[in-house]
């Protein structure tokens, strides 16, 4: 019983130093994303919060308070639109036009 706990053990440390490594590798390559992402778990008392002029919205991310203000206090004429080529329907980010597209305009049709 001993060896198979021990071995268990091992396995998980293995996993743990995999992960860690995984971690490291991707600091190297992307470190100034991770900073920026553990930001966002830090407590609220720790955090430093950017908010919006416009109303009590708050964020711990500067670019997703850019990205508040782009779609609950930019005005229609201000904001470049994204628009469907197949329905003709607006967007204010690129992002939500291809998850209209996704969702509506896929040729993928579901099996059952």
């Amino acid at each position: 019983m001993v060896e198979v706990r021990q071995m268990r053990l091992q396995g998980k440390a293995k996993v743990a130093i995999e992960e860690t490594r995984a971690v490291q590798a991707h600091t190297e390559r992307r470190g100034s994303n991770l900073k920026c992402h553990v930001k966002l778990h830090k407590p609220d008392e720790e955090a430093e919060w950017f908010y919006c002029f416009n109303c009590e919205h708050r964020t711990k991310s500067k670019n997703n308070l850019k990205y508040h203000m782009l779609l609950k206090h930019t005005a229609p004429e201000a904001v470049q639109w994204f628009t469907c080529d197949k329905c003709q329907c607006k967007f204010k980010t690129k992002s939500h036009l291809n998850r209209h597209q996704k969702n509506l305009h896929s040729s993928k049709e579901v099996q059952l």
